[in-house]
């Protein structure tokens, strides 16, 4: 089964997601310039993969049921369980905040 997809529509995906990844390399690079955790690879991960989720997910989802904010609670939730595995405590001290906010 071959996709009929608008040109308009392709190039609109396309906008977004360039938009994302250059956003996102952004956040990364600041956060390496810094000498932090979670640097460039991982935000580009998390924001391709939810844009992809939240813009294709409509066009792949067809039919009266189809709702991307659905599929957007879905990945607040998904990195939310990402984030506190990477909270940790070490005495009275607590790492892993600034990442988990920042992925978040």
């Amino acid at each position: 089964m071959v996709l009929d997809v608008n040109p308009i529509l392709l190039l609109n995906i396309s906008l977004r997601i360039m938009v994302t990844i250059a956003l996102d390399a952004a956040i990364g690079l600041k956060r390496r310039w810094r000498l932090r955790t979670a640097g460039i690879r991982s935000n580009e991960l998390v924001s391709v993969g939810s844009v992809l989720f939240v813009v294709l997910g409509p066009i792949g989802i067809q039919g009266s049921r189809a709702d991307p904010a659905r599929v957007a609670a879905q990945i607040v939730s998904g990195i939310g369980f990402f984030g506190a595995g990477v909270i940790l405590r070490d005495g009275f001290n607590i790492r892993g905040l600034t990442i988990t906010a920042g992925l978040w």
